[in-house]
């Protein structure tokens, strides 16, 4: 866990150093930078993630290898989507969470709005983002006891 933690601080520093000439692509597919608070104690942290382009959003996937739970980052996108709907639900010492961003194409940022795929529009990107990168081909049969997220990442105010 530590090794991953380190390899994904220095892709997102090269993204950062190089506005993305560096860790901008991996396997033919850009990569964007994910910055999220943390839904247990509002701390942004940001990962690289692969995503595909639709128009101006993205498509990423959380497969995380076949473990049993999603990747914070998922659960980060889902808590910010709820403290926006004001739930009555949500604890009076819970973090204030501030929206996500993306890093993108060079230096540019921009906050953004999560929504979880499903059905027909799911399985379409799923097929796209196999085409790009085959290993997630496998994941569905690694992680049988979930649906692997599949997330649209909008800029706010579109």
């Amino acid at each position: 866990m530590l090794a991953l933690r380190f390899l994904q601080a220095t892709n997102v520093s090269l993204f950062r150093l190089s506005k993305g000439r560096v860790g901008g692509t991996f396997a033919g597919a850009p990569v964007i930078l994910l910055t999220t608070s943390r839904h247990k104690t509002g701390t942004r942290e940001t990962r690289p993630l692969l995503a595909l382009p639709d128009d101006a959003a993205w498509i990423v996937v959380g497969p995380r290898r076949g473990v049993r739970y999603d990747h914070d980052w998922y659960e980060d996108l889902v808590a910010y989507e709820l403290s926006q709907q004001g739930s009555a639900a949500r604890p009076s010492n819970a973090p204030v969470l501030i929206a996500p961003e993306v890093e993108y194409r060079g230096d540019r940022r921009v906050a953004v709005r999560s929504e979880v795929l499903s059905g027909a529009q799911r399985a379409s990107w799923w097929a796209r983002m196999v085409e790009v990168y085959p290993r997630f081909d496998a994941h569905p049969t690694r992680s049988p006891h979930r649906e692997i997220p599949m997330l649209r990442l909008t800029p706010l105010g579109r």
